[in-house]
């Protein structure tokens, strides 16, 4: 399992449009990619071609219970 818990700046429709980005950008990268790092990656391409001027996300991304396919944990930053 995949977890995003996030802020997004602002109010009314436009945080509520950033937020839907930021859900799809993560679902899809969540469902792609196998290291949370990656996920973390493609989250920050995604956000900075939407974003724009001084707009921001703030967000943690954590997994529990996945298992690699090569069988090793992974640690988020080690490689």
């Amino acid at each position: 399992m995949r977890l995003l818990v996030g802020d997004v700046q602002g109010k009314g429709l436009d945080a509520v449009e950033t937020a839907t980005w930021v859900l799809g950008a993560f679902r899809e990268a969540a469902y792609d990619e196998p290291a949370l790092d990656d996920v973390s990656e493609r989250l920050k391409s995604s956000l900075s071609r939407h974003l724009s001027g001084e707009k921001f996300v703030t967000a943690i991304i954590a997994a529990h219970g996945v298992r690699p396919v090569d069988g090793r944990r992974h640690r988020p930053g080690a490689r």
